[in-house]
């Protein structure tokens, strides 16, 4: 079995209008992503114990989490992010956009639903070109088996 990076594609689609694309992707061979990250804000169970040796299992259906994106910096995508991150923060935006990562086999790993970007990062310029990390807050994460 191998693993490339380049074999996973992220899909944001149902962008605002306002937006002007119908949705940007990032991933794939030469596309200069550093990582691609999902995970949920809570467990789904956390167990306590009391002093007796009892116990019991707490389950949360709690399904929101975050998404993040760590590019190089000089990836014609950092320039999408920071017209995507404008124009939700000026716009009175109402509706999320949906956020897919997929295998180039067509695959589908994880969907997002009801995102929002969390913000511009930290733009730095040194020595040499640095990554970015860019975090969507998501609504939904789901994943697929």
């Amino acid at each position: 079995m191998t693993y490339s990076l380049a074999d996973y594609i992220l899909t944001i689609s149902n962008i605002t209008q306002e937006f002007g694309l119908t949705n940007i992707q990032i991933g794939g061979q030469g596309s200069m992503t550093d990582s691609i990250t999902a995970n949920r804000n809570e467990d789904m169970y956390e167990t306590e114990g009391d002093k007796t040796g009892g116990y019991v299992h707490n389950k949360s259906y709690n399904k929101t989490g975050l998404i993040n994106i760590t590019l190089n910096q000089l990836s014609a995508n950092v320039g999408k992010f920071k017209t995507l991150c404008n124009v939700y923060h000026r716009a009175a935006v109402q509706q999320g956009f949906t956020v897919t990562l997929t295998d180039t086999e067509g695959n589908i790993i994880v969907t997002a639903n009801d995102c929002m970007p969390k913000g511009i990062p930290e733009q730095a310029f040194g020595q040499t070109a640095a990554t970015q990390t860019w975090v969507l807050t998501c609504g939904i994460i789901e994943f697929n088996d």
